[in-house]
């Protein structure tokens, strides 16, 4: 069992994470925004007197191509899924077959990574596998989600767009 000072340093890790994800997720969104021309505003929130943003909105859409919609909707998962893949993938050689051995490798790797990297590794974890139902409206529908945005819509609202059916 690892120390306390460990425990204590992991679970400000996974907190810290948790605060920082929105950042690279949003701020991700942001740039392919900027790179398409499309005037992006990241939007924010406050939790206990703490902002953070939720999201982001493109003040010219319509200046965007298709194309630089279905970019700005995927590309923090791709950009953070990697980042976080690459850093997973480097700690483990060999896949074992043993799921308690497997368990008790990760652990010692998550105990034995320094604080500031495993922030990073959580933060970009959580950054690109987080996916609310506007990113998927935006990566695969853009003119649904160019007909749908600035309504102020909440999370069910995007999911009824993603699923409701071309006429």
């Amino acid at each position: 069992m690892p120390p306390l000072s460990v425990v204590i340093a992991t679970a400000v890790s996974v907190f810290i994470s948790t605060l920082l994800y929105w950042y690279f997720h949003e701020y991700t969104h942001w740039a392919a925004g900027k790179l398409f021309s499309g005037d992006p505003n990241v939007l924010f929130r406050t939790w206990h007197r703490i902002p953070y943003p939720y999201a982001v909105e493109y003040r010219e859409l319509s200046q965007m191509p298709n194309l630089g919609i279905r970019i700005a909707g995927i590309s923090p998962h791709l950009v953070w899924t990697t980042v976080a893949i690459s850093y997973l993938v480097e700690g483990f050689s060999v896949i074992d077959t043993d799921l308690l051995l497997m368990i008790n490798r990760m652990a010692e790797g998550i105990y034995s990574t320094p604080s500031p990297t495993l922030t990073f590794i959580l933060t970009s974890a959580a950054a690109g596998a987080s996916v609310s139902p506007s990113d998927l409206v935006a990566t695969f529908y853009p003119q649904k989600y160019r007909e749908y945005t600035g309504r102020d819509f909440s999370h069910s609202d995007w999911f009824r767009v993603l699923i409701q059916r071309e006429n």
